[in-house]
């Protein structure tokens, strides 16, 4: 305490020393110099082990050995532990074969073998030999080895059990286990599972459970034998939710209460039940109605009830008896009485009723008489001048006989043909060809009623926007724009999975380096330690969108070291196509450097650099060494017997080859150069800020979309887009462009009348200039407003009341 008070890590603090100081540290002093508690183990004497269990679920344990006189034994080591939630609930003789077995495993550390006597207050041979009401069988093959151990020994111990110091009333005195564990196991002493020859009351218990189309139905039933009949006692339906488990647990409990203060034989063909009340109850009873994972036990609640109501009959017996037999005796015939009962009590008797719905008629030729007469003057020309004539009925038909379908009902007959499957243009009008209509209208408004369509906008299968290749302006010169990107070996060497590349787009000079991960400090090292300080900083990194090269370390080193980052497109190598294309050739010449030397791609990884260093590129003609150096990488030849030209000679050739490599440079970077000045002079993208697209979803499951949007493009090149709410590229065959609300629809330049537009804002009534109108509109998904005209009830069933409200709609229009 005086140390404490100081602070122990304060070595040159006072300490006030006080008597009680002065009395702990001589009680310290003599305890240094007195033997130790503990004895240490003596392997050439028998270990002795006192085994004991506590009333309140403890177990106890003394490892002791002889002294050397003989006359005492000492301590070696204490163990304690609480039993297990299984465990608890077992009697106490059965705790203390829990007990011993974990004694024995603590002190087999020590005993390592060695001879090893236990002792124990419970005769261990016959709790394991006829312990398959109270251990399962996992338990019983865990504690059998006990009795069949070479070094152990078990014995009864009939003194005073050094492992508890406080014996209890049971422990230290001799007992039958048998008879000790029937007491824990019954739920009452005189319970029976075997009929009474003499019974005031003889009761046949059953439950009944089934389920139809209303939900589950279960009953419970009693029935009393009454001299040579069986009659209903109590049936009852039982309150959802109830299984057969549960009303035969009721019925149970029934059957106790009516049989209250009188010898009672109770027959049941429920095995659960029966288990119940004389195998599982009392060891759920104990321990709070829980199983082992601490969690409450099924139908708790009911089985708490139910052993309650077994302590009302002075005398009980609870008798299995088979199920659905057939046969004159009394038990069959009780229990099959029982069962009818309980089959009555849970049966449905409500009666069925089936819903009528009034449903309204189809729209009839009248209905279509009408809408056809408040039809646009204009629209009936165009039908005249296609062949449609009016028959007798008033009723327009095409020349082939089909009914002439005005604008307003044509799109809700188109909607209904597309139908919950959305299908193609080809089979709508099918289909509405097998319904008899046509309008010269058709074709045009089915593309572009399918073309506002979101689903299929989302799932059909198309291609995305179709662009020429783009070009990535050639740098000034070497070491000016890298290409970075990360190779995976598949195979391992030394920890290290990948490969780091990076390559310059002007001389295509390759740098490499093994990586253990896909992290972005290997690629900031090999920037920082190897690239820059031999070549210097570049101007531009190119990559794709991997986590390494979109982290914030490896962003602020760049943005410290004024280097602009290009990301291309997600999804899209291409955008990096130069460094896809050099991991392609070093990994061929990986493997073929190893197949050659059995090298390790670790190993052979300098050997394919050079390779790929002074091998001639097909585009510049020139090896990357050349560029870089201007004068071809050195290597060994096998030289004959000619000694070539002079020095001098030698000289000269070098001059001149140096000016033609010049010029070759200063050719190519002009060329490069106007190319770069075409592509920017030109036109727009077929994509620009403020329009719509659909991006495609590359990781999707079979019942997802294959699109997703329509996004909004904020920023645009001729070959990708960014959209509203993220920062990456999308590139353009990965996307679908909605078409232009701002063109005019089709529907609504045929419907709309007097709108101010004058007979410009109309399409024409010849079918040519509807099918160019819609030639001439972008092809992608979407476009159409979402207020157009009746697609709010596209998906409402065309009824004669509708038709009607329809006509006298367009009849009310000026």
């Amino acid at each position: 305490a005086l140390i404490k008070d100081a602070g122990s890590e304060s070595l040159k603090s006072t300490l006030k020393w006080t008597s009680e100081a002065r009395i702990a540290f001589e009680t310290i002093k003599q305890d240094m110099q007195t033997a130790p508690g503990l004895a240490t183990p003596d392997y050439t004497k028998p270990f002795l082990l006192y085994v004991a269990n506590r009333h309140d679920m403890y177990a106890s344990a003394v490892l002791m050995q002889d002294t050397c006189s003989g006359r005492r034994k000492q301590p070696i080591a204490y163990y304690s532990a609480k039993l297990d939630n299984v465990a608890q609930g077992w009697p106490p003789c059965y705790q203390g074969l829990a007990a011993l077995h974990y004694a024995y495993e603590k002190a087999s550390v020590i005993t390592m073998g060695y001879p090893v006597t236990i002792y124990t207050h419970h005769k261990i041979s016959e709790l394991i030999n006829r312990g398959k009401f109270v251990l399962n069988q996992a338990r019983c093959l865990q504690y059998m080895p006990l009795l069949t151990y070479p070094d152990v020994v078990i014995k009864r111990c009939t003194t005073t059990n050094p492992a508890n110091s406080i014996p209890f009333e049971f422990e230290g005195e001799p007992h039958c286990c048998i008879a000790e564990v029937s007491r824990y196991t019954k739920l009452r002493p005189d319970l029976e599972s075997t009929p009474f020859n003499q019974s005031d009351v003889t009761y046949f218990v059953d439950g009944s459970c089934f389920r139809d189309y209303l939900g589950n139905h279960a009953a419970f039933a009693v029935v009393e034998k009454v001299d040579d009949r069986f009659e209903t006692v109590k049936a009852e339906k039982c309150n959802q939710p109830c299984s057969a488990q549960l009303a035969e647990l009721k019925a149970l409990t029934e059957a106790c209460k009516l049989a209250s203060g009188q010898v009672a034989t109770i027959y049941t063909d429920s095995a659960y039940a029966h288990g119940v009340c004389h195998l599982f109850g009392s060891v759920w009873r104990q321990r709070g109605f829980k199983k082992t994972d601490g969690t409450p036990i099924l139908h708790g609640k009911q089985i708490n009830e139910l052993i309650s109501a077994m302590m009302l009959p002075s005398k009980l017996a609870i008798v299995k008896c088979p199920a659905h037999r057939k046969g004159n005796c009394d038990v069959i015939r009780g229990n099959n009485a029982a069962d009818e009962a309980a089959k009555s009590a849970s049966r449905c008797e409500e009666a069925i009723l089936t819903p009528v719905i009034s449903l309204e008629p189809v729209i009839t030729p009248e209905d279509i008489i009408l809408i056809q007469e408040k039809a646009e003057k204009s629209e009936q020309q165009c039908w005249r001048k296609r062949g449609a004539t009016m028959d007798s009925s008033g009723l327009w038909r095409s020349h082939e006989g089909l009914i002439v379908a005005p604008v307003s009902l044509l799109t809700m007959l188109i909607s209904e043909s597309h139908g919950p499957d959305h299908c193609g243009r080809t089979e709508v009008l099918k289909r509405l060809n097998k319904q008899g209509y046509w309008s010269p209208y058709l074709k045009a408004m089915v593309e572009e009623v399918i073309d506002q369509c979101d689903i299929c906008a989302e799932n059909n299968v198309k291609k995305g926007i179709t662009v020429p290749a783009g070009h990535i302006p050639v740098p000034e010169g070497p070491f000016k724009h890298l290409v970075i990107d990360y190779v995976d070996m598949i195979k391992s060497v030394h920890g290290k999975r990948y490969m780091l590349v990076i390559i310059d787009r002007f001389s295509r000079w390759i740098e490499a380096v093994p990586s253990k991960d896909l992290g972005s400090e290997t690629v900031v090292k090999f920037l920082v330690r190897e690239v820059i300080p031999r070549f210097g900083i570049p101007s531009e990194i190119s990559s794709d969108n991997g986590p390494a090269f979109v982290e914030k370390v490896l962003k602020g080193v760049l943005q410290q070291l004024r280097i602009k980052q290009r990301l291309g497109s997600v999804y899209h190598p291409q955008s990096q196509g130069m460094v896809e294309r050099a991991n392609l050739t070093l990994k061929s010449k990986i493997c073929k450097i190893c197949a050659c030397t059995n090298l390790n791609w670790i190993d052979a990884l300098p050997l394919a650099l050079m390779s790929y260093r002074m091998q001639t590129n097909r585009s510049t003609h020139l090896s990357p060494h050349e560029v870089l150096t201007g004068r071809p990488m050195p290597a060994p030849q096998l030289r004959g017997p000619h000694k070539g030209p002079s020095l001098e000679q030698l000289e000269l050739e070098f001059k001149s080859y140096i000016k033609q490599l010049t010029s070759i440079h200063k050719a190519i970077y002009l060329q490069e150069k106007r190319k770069e000045l075409v592509s920017s002079a030109g036109a727009d993208g077929p994509v620009v800020p403020g329009d719509q697209v659909y991006i495609k979803v590359f990781r999707r499951k079979w019942h997802e979309p294959r699109r997703e949007g329509p996004y909004k493009v904020v920023r645009a090149t001729p070959t990708a887009v960014q959209v509203e709410g993220g920062s990456t590229w999308h590139h353009l065959t990965h996307c679908t462009k909605v078409k232009d609300k701002t063109q005019g629809s089709i529907v609504s330049d045929v419907t709309n009348r007097h709108d101010g537009r004058g007979k410009e804002g109309r399409a024409k009534p010849d079918n040519s200039s509807v099918l160019d109108n819609t030639r001439g509109s972008d092809g992608g998904a979407g476009g159409g407003e979402d207020g157009d005209d009746g697609r709010g009830a596209d998906r409402r069933p065309i009824t004669r009341a509708y038709a009607r409200r329809l006509g006298q709609r367009r009849g009310s229009t000026p």
